[in-house]
């Protein structure tokens, strides 16, 4: 995706799916790394509820399962912008992945899940 422009990714993606729901009719897993990436703005409404709509729909209509990655705002357990907050609203599963320092100020894996 990072070769599309950013405007025309949400159309790329949503041309991708039907694209892939049109080619089989087996159950799908969509990974989209760093899902931000699909947006044109993650921190405007229309924007992250129009993908955040395409997901939907997908998942209802056919047998799909999407697994989205989203950076955390720095400094922050947030998830990014609007559509960050949004996503970890709809999700069935959020899962948290980051290093905290154990007494010795040494990092730790941490794994949350929510």
């Amino acid at each position: 995706m990072l070769e599309v422009p950013r405007k025309d990714r949400y159309n790329t993606l949503n041309d991708y799916i039907n694209y892939l729901r049109n080619s089989t009719d087996r159950p799908l897993f969509i990974v989209l790394d760093v899902s931000t990436d699909c947006l044109e703005d993650f921190n405007k409404v229309d924007k992250s509820m129009e993908l955040i709509d395409l997901l939907n729909v997908t998942i209802n209509q056919y047998n799909v399962t999407f697994l989205c990655l989203i950076h955390e705002n720095p400094g922050s357990d947030k998830a990014r912008g609007h559509f960050g907050t949004e996503l970890m609203n709809k999700a069935s599963t959020v899962m948290q992945v980051r290093f905290e320092k154990d007494a010795k100020n040494n990092d730790t894996d941490l794994i949350k899940v929510k």
